[in-house]
């Protein structure tokens, strides 16, 4: 249902003339109105917004989300373009995290109260954890939650670079953040980490991680940058410095693992399942793992003909998953 907070989004993105925070209320629009049943109006403005992002009217003088040029003989951009959904309440989040992105979106939110007092809004984030713990999810979910578009970044498309080449391509990726306001991700920002290339104290001579913080620290645009890591070990102190806050993820608890499983298989029966042998199966599986598994308890439930998942098929799944780490990393 489109409703009056969706009509104001609109209409202060118009006016600000932030074209990518406009196109992202517009996708949320046509969202709502297909789950109304809506189906002609949604089509039709989805199909106007797709033709609108390939070739922008001449009249608008929009550019297109983060424009990044490639080089003769790439096949892909390292950047991907996203719209999420406002998803914040689907997450489980450790009480630590819930607080630091809730900080985050009241700040961004307030932005003009903020300014009045020159105070500086926190965007830049360090979202260390195992992988799968939801360093991605709590991105998507800022980005949705503020309609800005999600920027992600293939971090391994640049890690497999020179580190002249890498970068260079970091500083385009930079560049274009002054475009237009968005969530900016850099996923696996560790894996950028290594020897100091021989080529001395230039930037395009610096190991890739070097060249990100030099240029993550010279970042003045409007956007919100995340760098996720798993190996928050391999980013030194001083580092760590240029960023707002470091928000920890952390395998789940009993409880954390309980509810995704039950949030993954909400539209199932779970009436008998002993979740203390699911939750035993769990331990040291991460918050992706156990939604996987869940799927898999599910999709055997499907095929067998029935709706109702049962303790011994969601245990075995779990104990399936190879992505087993101890609790305390």
């Amino acid at each position: 249902m489109v409703t009056s907070d969706h009509v104001l989004a609109l209409v202060k993105s118009h006016f600000q003339g932030d074209d990518d925070a406009f196109g992202a209320v517009a996708q949320r629009v046509v969202q709502e109105a297909a789950r109304a049943g809506r189906t002609k109006f949604a089509r039709e403005l989805g199909d106007f917004i797709d033709s609108v992002r390939v070739q922008p009217p001449s009249f608008s003088g929009a550019k297109p989300a983060l424009p990044f040029a490639r080089r003769s003989g790439e096949t892909a951009s390292p950047v991907s373009v996203s719209y999420p959904d406002p998803e914040l309440d689907r997450l489980v989040l450790s009480p630590k995290v819930e607080q630091a992105v809730m900080s985050l979106l009241a700040e961004q939110r307030d932005l003009g109260v903020l300014a009045e007092h020159r105070l500086p809004p926190a965007r830049k984030m360090l979202l260390a954890g195992p992988p799968g713990t939801g360093k991605t999810s709590a991105a998507r979910a800022v980005a949705g939650e503020l309609a800005l578009p999600l920027f992600s970044v293939r971090i391994d498309s640049l890690a497999d670079k020179s580190a002249p080449q890498a970068a260079a391509d970091l500083r385009l990726v930079f560049d274009r953040l002054s475009d237009t306001r968005a969530v900016c991700l850099f996923n696996g920002v560790d894996e950028l980490a290594g020897d100091r290339d021989p080529g001395g104290d230039s930037p395009t001579g610096r190991r890739p991680l070097d060249s990100f913080l030099e240029l993550l620290d010279a970042d003045v645009s409007d956007c919100l940058v995340f760098a996720a890591t798993n190996s928050v070990h391999r980013i030194d102190s001083a580092a760590k410095r240029l960023f707002d806050a470091v928000v920890t993820f952390s395998l789940p608890d009993e409880v954390a693992a309980k509810t995704v499983a039950e949030n993954r298989l909400a539209s199932f029966d779970l009436d008998g399942v002993d979740w203390s042998e699911v939750t035993a199966a769990a331990a040291g599986l991460s918050h992706g793992d156990i939604c996987v598994a869940a799927e898999n308890a599910a999709k055997l439930a499907v095929l067998s003909g029935h709706k109702k998942v049962d303790t011994l098929a969601l245990v075995a799944a779990l104990e399936n998953r190879p992505h087993r780490v101890a609790r305390d990393i």
